[in-house]
């Protein structure tokens, strides 16, 4: 992100450089994070902080949508075999019937379809489920950029604020 950063701002700087002058620490108890950039011009200081901002949401809404995608990717196999193993049993009911086999056979091959229908309706609503987030996530994104508060300390730079409205953020030292 630093580098990406870094380009996009066309900075005269390492990502070593820009690096020392980034500090990231996530807010005790929460999903925030607050990035703290200090250097000798505030107005810089601002643009850089906001722009790694949206370079990290950016990254992360990436990410959770290749997670979404991989996801339904899954689950919609898995429906597509749970059909196929319902359709099946469907016909060894049918067949079964037709043959007047016996009533213990047919209850037993009734339960098999049931069990199978259940569980092919339930990785159907997963996939509805996961299509709907999939939908929210490309409309909304995961993240918001929330602040600017003002830097209370008197120093140049400028604090941004990051909250997830989805999961959960790892720690952050740097």
């Amino acid at each position: 992100m630093l580098q990406s950063a870094i380009r996009k701002l066309d900075l005269k700087m390492t990502a070593s450089e820009l690096e020392r002058q980034v500090r990231v620490n996530r807010e005790k108890d929460t999903s925030v994070l607050r990035i703290r950039v200090t250097a000798s011009d505030p107005r810089e200081a601002k643009v850089i902080a906001q722009t790694l901002a949206e370079e990290f949401l950016a990254c992360v809404d990436e990410l959770n949508k290749q997670e979404i995608k991989t996801t339904r990717t899954f689950l919609e196999e898995q429906l597509d075999q749970a059909n196929k193993e319902l359709l099946e049993a469907k016909k060894r009911l049918h067949v079964c019937k037709q043959a007047t086999s016996s009533t213990v056979e047919l209850k037993k091959l009734l339960l098999d379809c049931s069990e199978r229908e259940k569980t092919y309706l339930d990785l159907a609503r997963q996939v509805d489920d996961v299509r709907v987030q999939e939908k929210r996530q490309n409309k909304l994104g995961s993240l918001t950029l929330m602040g600017p508060p003002q830097d209370n300390r008197g120093r140049y730079g400028l604090i941004q604020w990051v909250r997830m409205k989805f999961g959960s953020l790892p720690d952050a030292d740097h």
